[in-house]
């Protein structure tokens, strides 16, 4: 449960980050497209989608030793008796809030893979396994072409036809398949074959079909995100119309308004397709009955300029670079929020039953608390490594101290030891901190420290040392 806690507090993480990006994005794209291409908007679509993979927050984690922190000790949370907030985490700690909503969303990903696995097998019993190869020498010869357009090897990808789709579509990653509507293959006029093979071979060619393999695994674990399903609905879009201008760039007036007719004339025949339109892992089917979709397709076939403008580029680069800076300090900042609300190491303390040290910029260091050397007993072995987050510091009786940069070695030794304080001070990842002030001997000669009992305990809410 502990494997998956975390797990879903990182994705919850990443999905903060990656929101923040994506919304920019998703406001800001259409007035990108109108100085640069669809091909130049899917690159920027794939690069927003991947900061919900790469957890640039972890490198800011990093740095500040958080991420050791958060794993190796419990969060610390700070209640005011009787308070809203006292109240939630008592009722959080009854119902074991933290496994509860991890719980929620590991069914959520189970649901969503099962009801694609439910879609995968409807559309491998209705259209896969009744597939026909298509031998018409019209559709051999236009494939065989169109395929060396494209440099593809047209001997590793079937093209069949199917009953029980209307529109064509590209299916597979390794066994790569061109499917065509069985009612399309005797309709349709030499130039309309090239146009409908060119663009599906144009979608094998670009790895289209992979790329929603990696949008189906991202979905799966971020059901729950509507920032990534509107994202994915976009890279769709903006992924179409770059087949558009792949295939009509360097087209006249007439073969684009060819092109369009094509569209339109596909759009016409469409029946009822959306119990398969949902299955993102397996296949990238071509132009869908979508009139606003249809639409911006025609819009960029007709009227787009396919010479993008490089100021422009260079701006939404660096553009795009911001709001993922931005997206990653908010995460970052957020993650002591998101460890409190949803992780399950964390402890809750009452505020009154804990002793504030009044501790000011000002202070020159720790008070020397005198302890009967006849009854010191060594409580601790040695420290072996020192951890960035904890410091130690040797508090002699005169009150100066001074940093240790070396681990307790704890060895006795045979030369007079003098009496001292040393504290251990543990900063912690929401900027409050622990002092425990030990008794201590130490040796001046061997460098060697023994630590004793624990003298006194206190903390800050917020650490100034």
């Amino acid at each position: 449960m502990t494997i998956i806690n975390s797990l879903f507090v990182s994705v919850t993480l990443l999905a903060i980050a990656g929101g923040i990006t994506g919304i920019i994005f998703l406001v800001t794209q259409r007035f990108i497209y109108k100085y640069t291409t669809a091909n130049f908007l899917v690159k920027i679509n794939k690069v927003v989608i991947l900061t919900f993979v790469i957890p640039f927050f972890w490198i800011l984690g990093e740095i500040d030793h958080s991420n050791q922190i958060f794993l190796e000790y419990d969060l610390a949370v700070i209640v005011q008796k009787d308070s809203i907030k006292a109240l939630w985490y008592e009722i959080r700690e009854v119902v074991n809030f933290a496994n509860v909503i991890s719980v929620a969303w590991l069914i959520g990903v189970i649901l969503y893979l099962l009801f694609q696995a439910i879609l995968y097998y409807r559309f491998t019993q209705d259209v896969w396994e009744k597939r026909t190869e298509i031998t018409e020498e019209l559709w051999i010869s236009a494939f065989q072409k169109s395929a060396a357009d494209t440099n593809l090897d047209p001997h590793k990808i079937e093209l069949c036809s199917a009953q029980s789709i209307s529109q064509p579509c590209t299916v597979g990653i390794w066994k790569r398949s061109i499917l065509i509507p069985e009612d399309l293959v005797n309709t349709l006029t030499e130039s309309e074959i090239h146009i409908i093979l060119g663009h599906e071979l144009t979608h094998i060619r670009k790895k289209h079909v992979s790329l929603k393999v990696l949008m189906f695994v991202l979905s799966s674990l971020n059901w729950f995100n509507p920032v990534l399903h509107m994202l994915k609905s976009s890279l769709n879009e903006w992924i179409e119309i770059s087949c558009d201008e792949d295939m009509t760039v360097t087209a006249n007036g007439k073969s684009r308004e060819a092109y369009a007719n094509m569209l339109v004339k596909l759009s016409s025949t469409v029946a009822d397709q959306s119990k398969y339109g949902k299955i993102n892992a397996i296949t990238y089917f071509g132009t869908k009955k979508r009139l606003n979709l249809l639409k911006k397709r025609i819009v960029g076939i007709m009227k787009k300029e396919h010479n993008p403008d490089r100021m422009a580029r260079a701006i939404t680069v660096a553009g795009m670079i911001c709001a993922i800076f931005l997206g990653t300090i908010i995460a970052k900042e957020m993650d002591i929020a998101m460890h409190a609300a949803f992780s399950n190491h964390i402890r809750v303390f009452d505020e009154s039953e804990i002793i504030l040290e009044e501790v000011t910029a000002m202070d020159e260091g720790y008070e020397y608390t005198d302890f009967d050397e006849n009854l010191f007993e060594k409580q601790v072995v040695g420290i072996n490594e020192m951890n960035p987050s904890i410091s130690y510091e040797i508090v002699y009786m005169d009150s100066h101290s001074e940093m240790l940069v070396e681990p307790i070695t704890a060895e006795m030794c045979d030369h007079p030891m003098e009496k001292v304080n040393v504290a251990e001070h543990t900063k912690n990842a929401d900027g409050s901190c622990v002092v425990l002030m030990y008794e201590g001997l130490y040796c001046k000669e061997c460098e060697n420290i023994i630590l004793g009992e624990i003298i006194y305990t206190t903390s800050t809410v917020v650490c100034v040392h």
